[in-house]
């Protein structure tokens, strides 16, 4: 069947991953025969204009193109036309926009549809007086066409579609829409315009041309012999192209999944999972389709019961992704604590107290398992309040002693037994003592011969509560001249930041404003927040030149609230 075929969609569509929107419109142009028609009548010609929000910086966009073979992508702004840099793998085609003045930005696609893909095959119908894509959908509501196929989309985005098409002056369409008008044109053609009476999917879409009188489903149904059991069949096939990429996540392979299980996975897939304990935004690097597949899958497993759903599919990638990966989540889990569901509060505080015990073993030699456990581990997962203590130094010479003083808060806490270290420095004698905090206030005595130049207290890796360390600026000072670590560097300064000495207060701005570690020096500048009139003109220039010339944003930004509070006019 040999026809002149011409389509103009306009498209508001969205990018892959489901992120907010940035395509404004899409207009499509389709030749399947006529002079603008591929040589080969198994290829459809085809040209997309896509017009995206444009961005102040230059930015990616993906669009997903199913089978679709790209040969050009070029900026389309009025006079203004050029190549523009794009790459196309995995049925993804990713473009890189330019940054612009204009609130959009237009890019023309030319790409071709094969009408032999064996991909394609299922979606195509084909008679002597009709000519289909996505006929089935004209039958029934399962909408089961592939995002992407036919023209550049997204799975899950809904959007309103027009379609402009011209024919032969003696064919009609079918389309999911209703028509708007029809002019003729020259050489015995028809110009059909068409439109979405509401938001569609992209697999919602079909298209029909053919010599019918009147568009009729059901002699549709008849002539393409669309039975139930084909669409189911078509159905299942679909929701197994879908879902098995991902299956591997739990160790399944293809065939320990029966193809009536992928449709109902597939179906699952639709509802919302971010309140599994492994939320989306814990893995920024996979497709949002694939986070949705895979939250499904555990949610079918384990017979729709979302809390062991959830832990079913963090153990998956807990295992997938290994211990350090594991422990970044928990530890990321741990500082957004407070924002935390009690489920997941408890599964955090669970895995903390247990890593704080097995990371610990010469901390836990000090304390009798027994005691361990009714003094600290059952109060603190039985009342979810965390132990929240604070230290502070004095060394009597007569003695030859460090005191330290600890202190438990009670209006907030509970009273916790739970071992500490307590390391004392002078010069280049070291000495590190074992010691027990079991009471709400006591002091623990740490005999050393001399004045020490630093003794802090440390309570291990993972340690489930919140800890105060009030050490003297001599200390500090001392820690940070020989710190080996940035995180021992990081934690002099931060003690010095807490200053009563208004210089030295200023003095360790100015050292942390000059730190390689942005998150350093953007704490450094909220500290400034007070500094007094002294403060302010010593680190003047330094705070300028952050505010003009800092490679990280959230510090200029930081650098400039500070410029104007205290250099601007008055």
């Amino acid at each position: 069947m040999q026809r002149w075929l011409f389509f103009i969609f306009c498209i508001m569509g969205s990018v892959l991953m489901a992120q907010p929107s940035d395509i404004v419109s899409i207009h499509l142009s389709i030749w399947k025969d006529g002079a603008f028609a591929s040589a080969n009548p198994n290829v459809i010609q085809a040209s997309a204009e896509v017009t995206f929000k444009a961005s102040k910086s230059p930015s990616q966009a993906v669009l997903l193109t199913k089978g679709l073979a790209v040969s050009n992508v070029e900026l389309r702004e009025g006079r203004i036309k050029g190549k523009l840099k794009w790459n196309q793998r995995n049925d993804s085609l990713f473009i890189q926009l330019r940054a612009g003045k204009r609130s959009t930005s237009t890019v023309k696609i030319d790409y071709q549809i094969s009408l032999t893909d064996e991909n394609n095959l299922a979606y195509i119908q084909k008679s002597e007086d009709v000519f289909a894509l996505n006929a089935m959908n004209a039958t029934t509501e399962m909408g089961m066409g592939i995002p992407g196929m036919w023209f550049p989309s997204a799975s899950g985005d809904r959007f309103k579609m027009k379609l402009d098409i011209t024919t032969k002056a003696d064919e009609n369409i079918g389309f999911s829409g209703s028509e708007e008008y029809k002019v003729k044109l020259p050489n015995g053609l028809l110009a059909h315009f068409w439109k979405s009476d509401k938001e569609i999917l992209p697999e919602d879409f079909y298209l029909i041309i053919g010599t019918f009188n009147e568009y009729d489903a059901e002699e549709l149904e008849e002539e393409f012999e669309l039975s139930t059991i084909a669409l189911k069949e078509m159905k299942y096939e679909k929701a197994k192209r879908k879902v098995m990429p991902y299956i591997s996540l739990y160790g399944f392979t293809e065939g320990a999944i029966s193809d009536s299980e992928y449709a109902i996975v597939d179906s699952l897939s639709a509802q919302d999972f971010s309140a599994y304990f492994l939320s989306k935004d814990d893995l920024p690097t996979i497709l949002k389709e694939q986070y949705q597949i895979e939250a499904a899958l555990a949610f079918y497993i384990e017979n729709r019961d979302f809390k062991k759903a959830s832990d079913r599919h963090w153990g998956a990638y807990s295992k997938l992704k290994g211990a350090d990966w594991t422990n970044q989540i928990m530890l990321k889990k741990w500082k957004d604590r407070d924002s935390l569901t009690v489920e997941h509060y408890d599964k955090m505080l669970a895995y903390r107290v247990v890593n704080y015990q097995k990371s610990n073993p010469e901390l836990m030699a000090e304390i009798p398992s027994q005691q361990l456990d009714t003094a600290f581990v059952k109060p603190l997962t039985q009342s979810r309040v965390l132990p929240m203590v604070s230290f502070s130094y004095r060394y009597v010479s007569g003695d030859t002693a460090l005191y330290v003083k600890y202190v438990q808060d009670t209006a907030k806490s509970n009273v916790y037994a739970f071992p500490v270290r307590v390391i004392v420095r002078s010069g280049d004698l070291i000495d590190t003592a074992f010691k027990l905090v079991d009471q709400v206030s006591g002091e623990l005595k740490i005999t050393f011969p001399k004045v020490p130049n630093l003794a802090k207290v440390e309570v291990g890796d993972f340690f489930p509560g919140t800890l105060s360390d009030k050490r003297p600026d001599t200390y500090n000072l001392f820690q940070l001249s020989k710190a080996e670590s940035e995180e021992e560097r990081e934690e002099a300064l931060i003690g010095l930041f807490k200053t009563s000495n208004p210089n030295l207060f200023s003095t360790a701005l100015g050292i942390a404003m000059d730190d390689d570690q942005a998150r350093l020096r953007a704490l450094a500048l909220d500290y400034a927040d007070n500094l007094n009139a002294a403060g302010q003109q010593k680190l003047k220039d330094t705070i300028i030149a952050l505010s003009e010339n800092d490679s990280n944003a959230e510090v200029r930004k930081k650098a400039k609230i500070l410029v104007k509070k205290y250099y601007g006019p008055k």
